[in-house]
Parts: C-alpha cells; structure tokens; sequence
C-alpha cells in the first residue's frame, strides 16, 4: 500500500466455473514460457512477497529529515477527487475552481 506495507486480503467467493485465480494464471503461464515462478501455492506467494516487502528499502529513509523525493512519490494531487463518486460531483468541481480562484487572488 502506500506506507510500504503489505496488505492480506481473503477471497470472498470461490470463482465461477473453471474460473482460476489470477496467481494460479500466472504461476502455469510461467511455467508454459519455460521461466517457472517460484511459488506452488498461495501461501508460497504471500511468504514471497512478505519477503521482497521486507527486502525492500525503499523506505528506509522515510520519515528522516532532509529531501524524501526519491523515496515518496504521492501521486494524489487533489484528494477530494480520490474517489469515484467525488469525481463525479459537478458541485465539488465548482467549489475547487472556486478556491483554487481564491488562492490566486491571495497571492
């Protein structure tokens, strides 16, 4: 997620059909192109990924004082717009012109 952390999640439904999970897709995909991912089952993959999460140092700076642009990167630029029915709001629009107007005058 964005603070680096690693999220579990737990499926709701079982997929329709012959339906198969995206990683059970991926995991014969790689196998079919002769570069076999190294996980057999869920719990390999989450081991996996909790491991490269942790090797990670991306983050390692966070939070230390001096320049963290090379270890933050936010890609929210208006967080009133960070979701579908916010986006949507003719209003909200109105009211963000309204005070970026504002905030240009002020200057």
């Amino acid at each position: 997620n964005t603070e680096g952390r690693s999220q579990q999640t737990v499926k709701a439904v079982d997929a329709p059909g012959s339906a198969k999970e995206d990683w059970t897709v991926l995991r014969a995909l790689s196998e079919v192109l002769g570069s076999t991912l190294p996980y057999d089952n869920l719990e390999q993959l989450r081991d996996l990924m909790n491991k490269q999460a942790s090797a990670d140092n991306s983050w390692a700076d966070f939070g230390s004082k001096g320049n963290v642009s090379g270890v933050l990167n936010v890609a929210v630029t208006d967080f009133y717009k960070t979701n579908p029915i916010a986006r949507s709001s003719a209003i909200l629009d109105e009211v963000i012109a309204a005070s970026a107007a504002s905030a240009e005058a002020a200057e």
